[in-house]
């Protein structure tokens, strides 16, 4: 949880839970930090992801900190799931990821509740152009992006709040709030500083070899981890749009 954005993000839905009735699925759960912040809030969650040895080692860590969690491997564009499964419905950075999103969000509404809520994060196609410079410069010339930035590996699409919404409301999910992270000082932050000091600062060199981990000192690490709360926290300017937004739906 060394990435800002991805910090912020888990951060948001801790801090503002939404009420949800039965069981909460977290689509692309990936190495598992929005499923271990849910059920520490007691939720009874299933994470699910496509990539099956990601889910083997998500499985592996929880098992080592005595934890257990539910995990499926599956596509979003096809969940093994009856209708109106979920209380709530999660998926972060993920449909901005597929080739065209309209089968997932689909999924998503038909896998959730009447009166569920659904939680998406994806890129805001005017981000800050601190963030991504290159990228910027770029599309205004109208060239072709780079895969870096805001356009990282994999991404496909970026997204205006009301584009998304008006998708939500076409399968009948209500849009509630929309939350904006990367607003200033982690646009600033995120692609040098973090990784920078983890890397360079906080990583064990010692013993180092091929067949073995870096090991990371827990109090640097917790240390450092205040230190990211405090940045996201100070990232929070009141009107003010940012690299990514959170969507919560309401489905009618």
């Amino acid at each position: 949880m060394i990435g800002l954005t991805s910090r912020a993000r888990v951060q948001h839905i801790k801090e503002n839970p939404v009420p949800h009735n039965g069981l909460v699925l977290d689509v692309g759960c990936g190495s598992g930090e929005l499923v271990d912040a849910l059920q520490w809030d007691r939720f009874h969650v299933i994470g699910l992801d496509k990539d099956a040895q990601r889910l083997v080692a998500l499985n592996a860590a929880m098992r080592r900190i005595g934890e257990s969690c539910n995990l499926v491997a599956a596509d979003v564009s096809s969940l093994p799931f009856r209708n109106s499964s979920f209380g709530a419905v999660y998926c972060m950075e993920v449909i901005n990821m597929l080739d065209q999103d309209s089968n997932a969000l689909t999924e998503l509404a038909r896998v959730l509740k009447r009166n569920g809520m659904c939680t998406l994060s994806v890129p805001y196609e005017q981000y800050p152009a601190i963030y991504d410079p290159i990228n910027r410069l770029l599309a205004k010339m109208g060239l072709t992006h780079l895969q870096i930035g805001i356009w990282s590996p994999g991404v496909k699409r970026l997204y205006k709040p009301s584009e998304l919404s008006s998708k939500l409301r076409s399968l009948g999910i209500n849009p509630v709030t929309i939350h904006y992270i990367g607003r200033w000082l982690i646009p600033i932050l995120e692609n040098y500083l973090s990784l920078l000091l983890y890397y360079e600062i906080f990583s064990s060199h010692k013993n180092r070899t091929p067949s073995k981990r870096q090991e990371v000192n827990p109090s640097l690490f917790n240390a450092f981890s205040k230190v990211l709360d405090c940045i996201i926290k100070l990232d929070q300017v009141p009107n003010m749009y940012g690299t990514h937004f959170i969507i919560k739906a309401k489905k009618f």
